[in-house]
């Protein structure tokens, strides 16, 4: 079997069992899951905040949208790659 690894984020609000899911998730072999809340999500959404407010990077957008966005998804892509 050709299996590809998938993230999944599972996100909840206080008391929703969020968390709960994710030491269910856990108990399977073929899932890794640390049980517990990731620092991840508030990292991605500082460094949307921080790249959407960049003036450099929005004249870049502006000059050549295809090229800079291709190399936003790539840089995007290998963070993601290197996280897990």
């Amino acid at each position: 079997m050709n299996a590809t690894p998938h993230l999944l984020h599972v996100t909840g609000l206080p008391r929703a069992g969020s968390i709960l899911l994710c030491q269910l998730l856990g108990l399977h072999p073929d899932i890794d899951s640390s049980g517990h809340s990731s620092p991840l999500c508030p990292l991605l959404i500082q460094l949307r905040h921080q790249w959407s407010d960049n003036e450099f990077l929005l004249a870049q957008l502006d000059v050549d949208f295809e090229l800079t966005y291709a190399r936003l998804l790539d840089a995007w892509r290998g963070f993601i790659s290197g996280w897990f």
